[in-house]
């Protein structure tokens, strides 16, 4: 598995990214890691990692056609397409894996770019053959850092129609300031969200994210006490999905 390694020369800031999955495992902006990984995160191929940022594709959860949660691609290796210290374009082909549950000649990108103190994540899914159409779906299962759960929260949501997953995706409406996270497991889909949101943890770190305008449904996840028990830390750790 070769792991590559960008730097910002104006901010210092440094991501790791890996072949496999198109992964990025880390993510240090002012000093301070942003990204959680498990403890118990097995750097195996094909075996996907767990934490960091991992790519869902065709699909997120179970919105497709492979039985595989989220997809092949996190499973898979990805090529080197260009790369300068601070960017890396990574490519997957259809026909390079020949998926029997998605046989399409698909050109998948992931471009991973370090602007300043930001982390800048790109998709482009290509369809080769004409005449032949596929649908899928995507997503950045990106696990956040924090120094204790219960007093992180997400904001930007309010008035925002969801999909509850642990309730059989019922829809329902925010009707919440912010997200927090504690005991209780949280497992949300919402629909066409704003462009920005932000993650405070604390009163001494604060992340903004920005979506671009083909990514408009964020998913926010954080397990029950004893779902975080089984990823190695307990407490550091939530994730928020485009």
């Amino acid at each position: 598995m070769e792991r590559i390694r960008l730097v910002s020369e104006d901010t210092g800031a440094s991501a790791e990214v890996t072949t496999h999955g198109a992964h990025v495992i880390s993510f240090v902006s002012r000093d301070k890691e942003v990204l959680f990984v498990s403890r118990k995160a097995i750097f195996e191929p094909p075996k996907a990692i767990r934490g960091g940022i991992p790519v869902c594709f065709p699909q997120f959860s179970d919105f497709g056609p492979c039985r595989t949660q989220h997809g092949f691609a996190r499973n898979s290796t990805f090529k080197v397409e260009s790369k300068s210290a601070s960017s890396v374009v990574l490519v997957l082909r259809g026909v390079d894996i020949q998926h029997e549950e998605f046989p399409y000649k698909f050109v998948l990108r992931i471009c991973v770019e370090i602007k300043g103190d930001a982390l800048v994540q790109r998709v482009n899914v290509v369809n080769e053959e004409e005449n032949v159409p596929f649908e899928f779906s995507f997503a950045f299962h990106t696990y956040f850092r924090v120094q204790h759960v219960d007093q992180a929260r997400l904001i930007g949501l309010q008035n925002c129609r969801y999909l509850d997953s642990l309730s059989d995706r019922e829809e329902r409406v925010e009707d919440g300031e912010d997200i927090r996270f504690g005991k209780e497991e949280v497992d949300r889909i919402y629909l066409n969200s704003p462009s920005s949101l932000t993650l405070m943890d604390g009163k001494n770190r604060t992340c903004h994210m920005t979506q671009s305008e083909s990514l408009r449904d964020v998913v926010v996840w954080n397990p029950s006490c004893a779902g975080r028990i089984r990823f190695g830390d307990v407490e550091t750790w939530t994730v928020v999905e485009w």
